[in-house]
């Protein structure tokens, strides 16, 4: 064991670094960034196992003896509980769990997915947000779009079992393409995934639903993976003297953290800076359509390229005890390390400078402007309070912006607030949606009364 004392410092400590330069990997060179809350616990947990391999330098012998073998002892004890996971327990897999779920499960990848429709739907697109635009821009690129691609069929995401698919409209959005040639638009959505209406068809999305309870026209601007400024810049670049009232949708899951990454991009400061300032998108689509074709192709390659690389799927799960992982890191999500605090001082600065310019666009535009609450999921599966929600309520309220606190006004009210989300991720599921465009419609509603 004399070789045990000798290096099991130096390899506990290699392995902890090589844990995190592969969620690096993992979270910005293959997911470009998209993933980052999925990989925040794991970054946690490898900085853990380094300042713990640290200690291990100063600890005698004896100790260093017994850690070697509880760690032996744990790592087989996992790899026999995974391997029973697979040959001895079929429901206990999680993949057959969520298949369960769901009379036609989706096994499919999204690139699989999009590839096998792809023969028979040459238009056919993944979705790109802006989001992945802050991973692919260029200095020298003269054009930051906040689109999607328009016209065509665009392949969404999957947590109930499905892929959503959306037919985009003239600019990329999800909305019936005529909705623009109305002569007034009595509401526009602007927000994140959850406006853009993640991961159900039209018209099961809010806006969707908001369009058939009030029979008006209504526009959904919102895009997967925004913050408040990017939404601010897409209302420079898209709204018109003819919108009626302005509904943003705050999600308290990432909004303010997400905030931080486009604050740091000098482009978008632009439209912080100069409130002349405009890309002139509109006009410009075929520039934003070209654009997406190329990220689609490099995110295609990359990731065909990373599949290369594991040619048994099976073999690669069980090394990364795929289903151990998807059963015990649940618990973990009741510490809420991120939870703690996702904001610090100078995003709140910042989110209310950026709200306050959104509603003067919104009062110089002769519109309204609502601000709708979204708590998210984490909070009533794990029951703990978000830290910004206060402080969120008492800002509206300087501004005197009125707000819809779908806390309040929807989850509150369920015996079961599980029930309105999908069974993965978080996004709420039809059900769900369809409580908070009617929330929203109740509340104007009443405020105009």
């Amino acid at each position: 064991m004399k070789y045990v004392y000798k290096y099991f410092s130096i390899i506990c400590l290699l392995l902890s670094l090589l844990l995190v330069f592969y969620i690096f990997f993992k979270s910005q060179i293959t997911w470009n960034g998209e993933k980052n809350d999925y990989y925040f616990k794991y970054f946690v947990i490898s900085i853990v196992l380094i300042i713990s391999s640290l200690i291990t330098f100063f600890i005698n012998n004896k100790i260093k003896e017994y850690l070697f073998i509880s760690f032996v002892t744990i790592i087989l004890s996992l790899y026999i509980i995974e391997s029973l996971f697979i040959f001895g327990c079929t429901y206990c897999n999680f993949e057959s769990r969520l298949k369960g779920l769901f009379s036609n499960y989706e096994t499919r990848t999204l690139l699989e997915f999009y590839e096998d429709n792809k023969v028979n739907d040459k238009s056919l697109k993944v979705m790109i947000t802006p989001v992945d635009y802050l991973q692919y821009y260029n200095k020298n690129d003269n054009i930051f779009p906040l689109s999607g691609f328009s016209n065509t069929k665009t392949i969404f995401c999957n947590e109930n079992g499905y892929f959503s698919i959306f037919e985009s409209d003239r600019y990329g959005f999800n909305n019936p393409d005529e909705q623009w040639d109305s002569k007034e638009i009595s509401y526009l959505f602007i927000g994140d995934s959850f406006t853009e209406g993640a991961c159900v068809n039209r018209p099961n999305d809010v806006p969707s639903v908001f369009r058939k309870l009030t029979g008006k026209s209504v526009l959904n601007l919102g895009k997967a993976g925004n913050s408040t400024l990017l939404e601010y810049a897409t209302l420079r670049e898209y709204l018109d003297t003819n919108v009626k009232n302005i509904v943003l949708m705050y999600y308290e899951g990432n909004d303010l953290r997400d905030l931080n990454q486009e604050l740091s991009m000098t482009f978008l400061n632009k439209y912080l800076n100069d409130n002349k300032f405009s890309q002139n998108l509109r006009s410009r689509q075929n520039e934003v359509n070209k654009l997406i074709n190329k990220i689609i192709e490099n995110e295609i390659n990359k990731r065909n390229e990373l599949n290369k690389m594991i040619k048994d799927d099976s073999f690669y799960k069980f090394i990364k005890l795929f289903n151990v992982r998807a059963l015990f890191l649940e618990s973990f999500k009741n510490i809420n390390i991120s939870k703690v605090s996702q904001s610090n001082a100078e995003s709140y600065i910042e989110f209310k400078k950026i709200l306050k310019l959104i509603n003067s666009l919104s009062i110089e535009n002769g519109s309204k402007l609502y601000f709708v609450y979204l708590p998210e999921y984490s909070r009533y599966k794990y029951k703990y309070e978000n830290s910004d929600y206060i402080f969120i309520k008492k800002l509206l309220n300087d501004l005197d912006i009125p707000i819809i606190d779908i806390h309040k006004e929807v989850i509150d009210k369920e015996n079961n607030p599980i029930k309105i989300f999908s069974k993965r991720f978080g996004h709420y599921n039809i059900l769900g949606y369809e409580k908070v465009a009617n929330a929203i419609y109740k509340s104007i509603n009443e405020h105009k009364n």
